[in-house]
C-alpha cells in the first residue's frame, strides 16, 4: 500500500504536492498530540522503569512485592513496613475517572476554563477544580533547579485576593483596581524569583506585605549555592541583609538612579522577564484567589512553554510529589 501511495504522490503536480504535504503534517501533528485513555498508567510503568521505585512514605529502596489489591500490584516497604502500589506518591493516586486525565492534562496546556474543560472531558465543574488544584499542589518543585554563579533575584506583587470568599472583612474590590493605600503593604503578596545565567530558575510565593529575609529563604532559598555566588538584585534592604547573612557578593542596581546593568555583566532583565511572563500567564484566569496563588506558580513553573500533554503528564506523575488524604489547601499568607 505505502509503495503505491507513494507511486501516485509521484504523479502530482507541484501543487498538489505541497497540498498533500500540509495535509500529512496536519495529521501527523494530530496523531501525536491527541491524549489516549491508555497512555497515563504506560507513562506511569515507563518512569517507574527509568527512575525505579522507592516508597512513596519513607523513600526506602527496600521494597518487595507483597500481592495484589483492586486488580493493581501491590509493594512492602522492607523499612517502614507499609504498603502501596505504583500510583501511591502522585497526583493521580485514589481518583476515579483516571482514563479522562490525559484530556484533562491537554485542555490545562491550552488554558481553557474549568467549564469548557468540564465540558470537554465529561466531567462536573467541581471535579475540574478539584482536578485542576491536587495537579498544581503536586508541582511544587517541579521546575525549579540549583543556581550558581550570577544570580538575579527580584520580587513582583499581586494585588492580595479573597476571590469567592462570601464572607469578606472588608469591601469588595472590583476586578482591576488598585489598593487602597500607596506603596507596597499588607494588601499585595510578594511573588520572589530567581535565575542565574545558564536558565536554571526558581520562582515562589513568598508573604504578603513588604518582602522579608525569612520570604526569601522560604521561596528559593534552597536553591542558591551560596558558596561564590554573586547576587544581583535592586538596592533594597532585604537582598542586603541576604546576602549579607549567606556571605555572598551583592551587586545592587539602583533603579531610580537609571542604574540597569553594573560593570557590563551585572543586571536583573532575566528575573524581569520571567515577572513578565508570569503575569501575562495569569492575566487570562481573571484574578487568582491569594490562597491558591502558589498553585498557579506553579502552573507557570511547570506547563508554561509546554504544547505536548505527554511531557505535562511525566512531571504530575513524579514520585512523593503529592499529599496523601483529601484535598485541602491552606495556602494562606501572613504578614510577616
Amino acid at each position: 500500500m505505502l509503495q503505491e501511495l507513494m507511486q501516485k504522490v509521484s504523479q502530482l503536480n507541484d501543487d498538489e504536492k505541497r497540498d498533500f504535504i500540509t495535509w500529512l503534517n496536519t495529521l501527523i501533528d494530530k496523531g501525536a498530540q491527541e491524549p489516549s485513555t491508555l497512555t497515563v498508567m504506560e507513562l506511569r510503568k515507563d518512569n517507574i522503569s527509568r527512575q525505579g521505585m522507592l516508597c512513596p512514605h519513607c523513600h526506602s529502596s527496600e521494597i518487595v512485592g507483597y500481592g495484589n489489591y483492586r486488580g493493581r500490584k501491590r509493594y512492602l516497604c522492607k523499612k517502614c513496613k507499609r504498603t502501596f502500589n505504583e500510583l501511591s506518591g502522585t497526583a493521580i493516586d485514589k481518583v476515579h475517572l483516571k482514563d479522562k486525565w490525559a484530556k484533562y492534562i491537554d485542555c490545562m496546556l491550552q488554558k481553557l476554563s474549568l467549564r469548557e474543560t468540564a465540558k470537554r472531558v465529561g466531567i462536573c465543574l467541581y471535579t475540574s477544580f478539584y482536578w485542576r488544584h491536587r495537579i498544581l499542589s503536586s508541582l511544587n518543585d517541579v521546575g525549579c533547579s540549583h543556581m550558581e554563579g550570577i544570580i538575579e533575584a527580584d520580587e513582583t506583587f499581586f494585588l492580595y485576593s479573597e476571590k469567592g470568599n462570601k464572607k469578606l472583612a472588608r469591601a469588595p474590590r472590583k476586578r482591576g483596581s488598585k489598593a487602597s493605600k500607596d506603596g507596597m503593604n499588607d494588601q499585595h503578596v510578594n511573588v520572589i524569583a530567581a535565575t542565574d545565567r545558564k536558565g536554571h530558575r526558581a520562582i515562589n510565593v513568598g508573604n504578603r506585605g513588604v518582602i522579608t529575609k525569612m520570604a526569601i529563604e522560604k521561596a528559593i532559598g534552597k536553591w542558591i549555592n551560596t558558596s561564590g555566588s554573586i547576587l544581583c538584585s535592586d538596592a533594597h534592604r532585604t537582598f542586603q541583609g541576604y546576602a549579607k547573612q549567606h556571605q555572598m557578593t551583592h551587586k545592587m542596581l539602583y533603579a531610580r538612579k537609571k542604574q540597569h546593568v553594573m560593570e557590563g555583566i551585572y543586571h536583573i532583565q532575566n528575573v524581569n522577564s520571567m515577572h513578565s511572563q508570569l503575569k501575562k500567564f495569569i492575566d487570562p484566569f481573571n484574578g487568582v484567589a491569594t490562597k491558591y496563588l502558589q498553585n498557579y506558580v506553579n502552573y507557570f513553573r511547570a506547563f508554561n512553554g509546554i504544547k505536548e500533554w505527554k511531557t505535562a503528564m511525566g512531571s504530575v506523575l513524579l514520585d512523593n510529589n503529592v499529599y496523601y488524604g483529601t484535598y485541602k489547601n491552606n495556602q494562606y499568607y501572613s504578614k510577616t
